[in-house]
């Protein structure tokens, strides 16, 4: 805290503190700057871009439900990527969201919902 503050006050005096403060921003701090929103930026196009019909996905089932944590089995070896959603209608007419968050092996993956599972059962598609 007090080195962080003495650097602050150094700075904050006249022409030559704001020019050094700038050189020592530019080299260090704006490029990991560019390069954060740049590949994050990306990553949410690729995710818009790569979104597929509805009709092409497989559908699974649930196996567990542990608080937040919902195990899906599906029927097929396609399962979704880490990091995908996975939608699932309630009965109550609501809609849950679930990211996929690890493959469990034996075509179940390891979702974490996204709001609460009340009203969620083992064997729902």
């Amino acid at each position: 805290m007090f080195f962080t503050r003495r650097i602050g006050l150094f700075f904050h005096k006249g022409q030559v503190a704001s020019r050094a403060k700038k050189a020592c921003f530019r080299p260090v701090v704006q490029p990991l700057l560019s390069r954060t929103v740049d590949s994050s930026f990306f990553n949410i196009v690729r995710w818009i871009t790569s979104e597929t019909p509805a009709q092409n996905l497989p559908v699974g089932r649930v196996k567990t439900v542990i608080g937040a944590v919902v195990d899906v089995q599906f029927d097929t070896e396609d399962l979704p990527k880490v990091l995908d959603a996975l939608h699932l209608d309630l009965p109550d007419g609501k809609r849950l969201v679930l990211e996929v968050s690890q493959h469990m092996g034996e075509r179940t993956v390891r979702t974490i919902a996204m709001d609460g599972t009340e009203g969620l059962v083992r064997g729902q598609k």
